[in-house]
């Protein structure tokens, strides 16, 4: 099923030709303001009309404020599409991001999965952050040696605090409770701290978080690398 992502009044989509088939991931950014979910989403449902809405959230709190929306049930009726609500996990023994269908939501909706999801939100976040840099009849020698007609410089699309903890939300699946978050720039940081905040706030992890000037070329100086980052404190550049 093709998945396309509704951010700040944009629309990206891997195929842009038609949202026939097509469900629409969108971010409300309920964290920022008090306006209810469906009046956020008003103008996009009457707007677009794709098989089925994902509606985005990461608060422990998200699946209550939608299942309990004052506006959408009736917005949903009105519309005929179903509406899915996509969160981050906030339960340790399943951490990957959650799925459901509202109590209110009467119609049969498509299962989606998260592979698909997350591709579609990843991609519009990047795009809709312009981190995703192209020019015509040029390509890029990418830090592999490899060439390439795109370049994602992902430190673009970290600049909105709600966008890095979507991104998180995504990462928090494969930590582990004594974990490390490693960069080797200081325009990561910003993602590596979120994944330390979310990761203690939501499932009691203290994971590590380290800046390095480059990486070691083997195991072993890494291990001796994030010893002596220890000892120094964090956040720790190295």
């Amino acid at each position: 099923m093709a998945s396309s992502y509704l951010s700040r009044g944009s629309l990206f989509s891997l195929d842009s030709a038609s949202l026939d088939g097509s469900l629409i991931v969108i971010d409300p950014r309920i964290e920022r303001g008090a306006e209810d979910l469906g009046e956020r989403l008003r103008g996009p449902m009457q707007k677009y009309a794709p098989e089925a809405w994902v509606i985005r959230g990461s608060s422990a709190d998200f699946e209550e404020l939608l299942d309990g929306d004052p506006i959408l049930p009736d917005l949903a009726r009105r519309a005929g599409v179903p509406i899915l609500g996509l969160t981050g996990s906030h339960d340790e023994s399943d951490r990957r991001p959650r799925l459901w269908k509202p109590a209110w939501c009467e119609l049969t909706a498509p299962s989606p999965s998260l592979d698909e999801l997350r591709q579609a939100e990843l991609l519009g976040i990047l795009e809709a952050s312009r981190a995703i840099h192209r020019l015509d009849r040029f390509h890029y020698i990418l830090p592999s040696r490899y060439h390439a007609g795109e370049f994602i410089r992902l430190a673009d699309a970290l600049q909105d605090p709600i966008d890095t903890v979507r991104i998180a939300d995504w990462l928090l699946p494969y930590l582990r409770e004594d974990s490390w978050a490693i960069a080797d720039t200081g325009t990561l940081l910003p993602l590596l701290f979120a994944l330390r905040a979310e990761a203690r706030d939501r499932f009691g992890y203290d994971i590590h978080v380290a800046n390095l000037s480059e990486y070691p070329a083997d195991y072993i100086s890494m291990d001796d690398l994030l010893a002596d980052c220890m000892d120094s404190g964090p956040p720790t550049p190295c």
